[in-house]
C-alpha cells in the first residue's frame, strides 16, 4: 500500500530551472518525508507493530503530467494488513486452513472453534489524521523553498 505527493515543474528546456526545481523539491521532501512518516506511525493502529514498522518514505522522480519534470514524495506501507486496516472488511467466514480448529487467546479466555463469522472491521484512515496534522506545517515549508527557489536563494 502506498500514498504520494506529487509536484509537477512546468515543462522547460532550461536545465538551470529544471536544477534548481528538483533541488527545492528534493530539499522539501527531505524535511518532509520524515515528518510525515512519524506523524502517520505515531496514528498507526499497534496490535503485533508490524505495520507502524514497515511504514517508509522514498522520493522518485519521473515526467509530470503537463511534460515537465516530477518529483512524488511516496509514504509505504509494506504490511499485508495495511489494505485491511485503512480500507477496512466486510463480515467474512473465517475457517482453519492447516488444522482441524482455529484457535486463540483474548480477554474471555481460550477459544477453539471450526467457523467463526466475523462482523467485518471499519476503515481507520490514520494516514489521512496524519497529513491532516502536518498539513499546515507542510504548506508553510513548502512556501519557503518555493519562495527560496524563485528567488534563487538555498
Amino acid at each position: 500500500m502506498a500514498f504520494s505527493i506529487n509536484i509537477d515543474n512546468f515543462p522547460t528546456t532550461s536545465p538551470y530551472a529544471t536544477f534548481q526545481f528538483n533541488d527545492m523539491v528534493a530539499r522539501f521532501f527531505a524535511d518532509m518525508g520524515p515528518a510525515l512518516v512519524d506523524a502517520i506511525k505515531s496514528r498507526t493502529p499497534i496490535v503485533t507493530g508490524r505495520l507502524k514498522d514497515s511504514t517508509y518514505y522514498t522520493v522518485e522522480e519521473g515526467k509530470g503530467t503537463a511534460g515537465g519534470n516530477s518529483m512524488q514524495l511516496v509514504i509505504h506501507a509494506s504490511a499485508p494488513e495495511a489494505a485491511f486496516v485503512l480500507g477496512g472488511t466486510a463480515p467474512h467466514i473465517i475457517r482453519p486452513s492447516a488444522a482441524l480448529a482455529l484457535h486463540w487467546h483474548d480477554t474471555g479466555g481460550e477459544h477453539f472453534a471450526r467457523i467463526v463469522h466475523h462482523p467485518g472491521t471499519k476503515p481507520n484512515d490514520y494516514v489521512s489524521r496524519a497529513w491532516s496534522a502536518v498539513e499546515e506545517n507542510a504548506m508553510l515549508l513548502f512556501e519557503r523553498y518555493t519562495g527560496s527557489a524563485i528567488l534563487g536563494n538555498k
